[in-house]
């Protein structure tokens, strides 16, 4: 095998995780050095990364270690949210990771922590892919690493040379209403929409399975704001749409208080967080991917949200699942993060509840860089 991945977890958080994760991934690979490693440690490392990243590193017999913390980390074979946890992708094929070149339309794989993100770097015409670098409940701060060293900036990018990298995203969300129009608000809370208290518009537009349980589950329902100019259909379609949480409703006057204040003339929608459409837009994208591309890709690197993996699908990741199906034996590596990155058609965003899948198809000699 070109590439292969490794995993291993424990009780607590060892350097000598991160070894043996890429120790596996050359185990599988057939090979005793790696040229490149990918490496996914969870938050227990954050505070001492570059200890795991040596490990790593000298296990590889490689420099080029690149990689960051999230609240969880997976293979195809395996996967952790709460244990300490490696997981390694080891290239030692055709497809290298490098720093991206200047005049690259290839898109970069970008993982940079919270504080780290600036809109100019993001909003930058190449598209970018990839995850916020986090920690989780018990450990506040996230690192990333790149060339072998922790990266003092908290960001770091790169790009797979000699590659065709295929992008699927999936944002999650159901519409269940019509495009609505805001009339009036008052700061955070909305007062009218479309000539209605807000809550009435929910309420009819819920599926009755909801309406009649009585209880909004607000975690699960979100305003989506869409472009004045941008139809419905388009804006689910191409996931063109900004997630606003419900923070409370109020049943006395019939308004909702959102996490972002909106203003008059806007339009939105009413999304519904539901798994099965989660799991049929993301098998439409890879299904899309197949059909532009001759062959099997050498190997995928994913990004699910952390509210969106098993905790979404009751204790196994479809995603995950619907990936590896699709391509038995393929090399899957990925995170559980807490704010994903990807290339929209109106730019890059920071995405919630979504997933994106990279698929990396090796290049014929031909045609490599």
């Amino acid at each position: 095998m070109k590439s292969a991945t490794g995993f291993a977890t424990a009780t607590e958080a060892h350097p000598e995780l991160a070894a043996d994760a890429v120790t596996q991934a050359l185990e599988r690979s057939s090979s005793d050095v790696a040229q490149n490693i990918l490496l996914f440690l969870t938050p227990h490392y954050a505070r001492h990364a570059q200890a795991a990243i040596t490990a790593a590193a000298r296990a590889g017999h490689c420099l080029q270690v690149t990689g960051c913390t999230t609240p969880g980390v997976f293979t195809e074979s395996a996967w952790s949210l709460e244990q300490p946890a490696a997981a390694a992708l080891v290239m030692n094929g055709n497809i290298s990771l490098a720093t991206p070149a200047a005049d690259s339309s290839q898109p970069r794989l970008s993982m940079a922590m919270p504080d780290a993100i600036e809109q100019q770097w993001l909003r930058a015409t190449r598209p970018r892919y990839g995850t916020l670098a986090t920690g989780n409940e018990d450990h506040a701060v996230g690192a990333t690493w790149g060339h072998g060293k922790w990266m003092v900036e908290g960001r770091v990018e790169c790009e797979f040379r000699n590659a065709q990298v295929e992008l699927a995203v999936s944002r999650g969300m159901r519409a269940i209403s019509a495009a609505l129009e805001i009339d009036d608000v008052d700061g955070y809370e909305v007062l009218l929409i479309d000539d209605r208290r807000p809550l009435d518009t929910l309420q009819q537009y819920l599926p009755p399975e909801i309406r009649e349980h009585g209880q909004l589950p607000l975690a699960m329902i979100f305003a989506a704001v869409i472009d004045a100019d941008t139809s419905l259909e388009k804006a689910v379609s191409e996931g063109q749409y900004a997630l606003i949480p419900i923070i409370s409703v109020n049943g006395q006057d019939g308004t909702i208080t959102l996490g972002a204040s909106l203003s008059p003339g806007m339009r939105m929608f009413w999304a519904l967080r539901h798994p099965q459409t989660a799991e049929t837009e993301l098998g439409r994208g890879i299904e899309a991917i197949a059909a532009r591309n001759a062959g099997e890709p050498e190997f995928a690197v994913m990004f699910s949200c952390i509210g969106r993996g098993p905790y979404f699908y009751g204790g196994r990741d479809h995603d995950l699942d619907l990936l590896a199906t699709r391509y038995p034996g393929m090399p899957i590596i990925g995170c559980y993060s807490g704010g994903e990155i990807a290339p929209l058609p109106h730019g890059n965003s920071v995405l919630s509840y979504s997933t994106v899948a990279a698929l990396a198809y090796s290049l014929p000699n031909d045609v490599q860089s």
